[in-house]
């Protein structure tokens, strides 16, 4: 909450803001938080339909992705680690 503070503070000798509460919408990207858990979650399903409807794509066939939409991603999972980092510097992807 003071790294929020301070942010709010320095934007707002710079420019001129209103806060409006936490932040639910951006970029058409929904954002959920859930403080008693301690985590957010993104959803991009609104910027991908408006991005299909901007390129004329809207009645496109879908195709399955790659991942799960129930997989989950913790801190667990990021490069914490000098070795992890450098072992994963050799991966293509």
């Amino acid at each position: 909450m003071e790294g929020e503070k301070k942010a709010k503070n320095e934007l707002q000798s710079s420019y001129e803001i209103k806060d409006s509460g936490d932040i639910k919408l951006i970029l058409g990207i929904k954002i959920n938080r859930n403080p008693n858990l301690g985590d957010i979650r993104f959803f991009q399903q609104a910027y991908a339909q408006y991005m299909l409807i901007r390129f004329n794509m809207s009645k496109c066939a879908s195709a399955s992705t790659l991942l799960s939409a129930e997989l989950v991603l913790s801190n667990e999972d990021s490069l914490n680690s000098t070795k992890k980092i450098t072992e994963m510097s050799n991966v293509p992807y």
